[in-house]
């Protein structure tokens, strides 16, 4: 996620125009053709910038759509992504709590609290891993060898690694609570968060394998490639030799703000408008190493303004 933007008009950090100028200077030159046509006479008659508006009203409509699309898909997936956090240290806070067993604990209950509150700090990491495209089963491994907790049989086969630790954490809740070392209430709290943390895992799944309807992108890239090709005809005989410039500014804005619709329809990659994942799980696990009493990991640090 960009933090520092700079000045805003001479950053370029995030801006649209490192993926677009490309396409806007095609356009430009295309516009520079049409307008030496017109001054060599090669272009017979004049047409009505008219056509124009009526094809921009269509285009302005789709690319708002765009835009409010992407929009709610990254506001949807920050919300969940949120979920995630909270409820992790919901989990391990009330496992800390819950799971004390007084002055003289059961034996072993104190091994399984442990295992519980580092399996939450693994399950973020899976997650953002996985939603990432990473390896999810390393990451959880890696970040649970760390905390010197054992991995669980379910993660070494798992497919789906966050599913596989939450269903592990769950077991454990259910033998404890049939030992009788926590009480039928508190062990309700800790299962409503691990439910919570488990529909916001799918929450975020769901996003990052429905990207946007590709109708809905081409349709609109198309539509911006027939108005900036076309335009430069309809006033040239207006603008002239300014004509270039006036159809650069237009395309920029069109292919800019698709651009930006893209990058935010797809809230999970890596880049300058996407979410802090890594940021935000080391936070997570910084509050649980703490919670165990264990030396905590440096944030990740901005790179060019950009928080990982």
């Amino acid at each position: 996620m960009l933090v520092d933007r700079g000045h805003w008009w001479r950053g370029l950090r995030g801006s649209a125009i490192k993926r677009i100028w490309p396409h806007v200077l095609g356009f430009m030159a295309w516009a520079s053709f049409i307008a030496f046509a017109e001054l060599m006479g090669w272009i017979p008659g004049r047409i009505s910038p008219v056509p124009f508006t009526f094809i921009g009203l269509p285009l302005g409509f789709f690319l708002a759509f765009r835009g409010n699309q992407g929009h709610a898909r990254y506001w949807e997936a920050r919300l969940h992504w949120q979920t995630i956090c909270n409820c992790a240290r919901n989990i391990a806070r009330q496992s800390d709590v819950f799971l004390r067993g007084g002055d003289e604990p059961p034996e072993g209950l104190r091994e399984v609290q442990r295992e519980i509150i580092c399996r939450v700090v693994a399950v973020v990491h899976a997650t953002r891993v996985r939603l990432q495209g990473g390896n999810a089963k390393a990451a959880a491994i890696e970040v649970l060898n760390d905390l010197g907790a054992p991995v669980p049989d379910l993660v070494k086969d798992a497919v789906n690694v966050p599913y596989a630790l939450l269903t592990s954490i769950t077991r454990d809740l259910d033998r404890i609570l049939r030992a009788g070392w926590i009480d039928r209430i508190f062990a309700r709290y800790i299962d409503q968060q691990v439910a919570a943390l488990s529909d916001a895992v799918g929450a975020c799944d769901k996003i990052r394998k429905t990207p946007m309807p590709v109708p809905i992108v081409l349709l609109t890239r198309r539509m911006v490639l027939v108005y900036g090709a076309g335009l430069p005809i309809g006033i040239v005989d207006m603008t002239r030799w300014f004509t270039p410039v006036v159809v650069g500014v237009l395309v920029y804005a069109f292919l800019g703000l698709d651009t930006i619709a893209g990058q935010l329809a797809a809230p999970f990659d890596e880049g300058p408008h996407q979410l802090p994942l890594l940021t935000t799980a080391v936070e997570v696990e910084r509050d649980v190493r703490q919670l165990l009493g264990l030396e905590l990991p440096p944030l990740p640090s901005a790179h060019d303004g950009i928080v990982p």
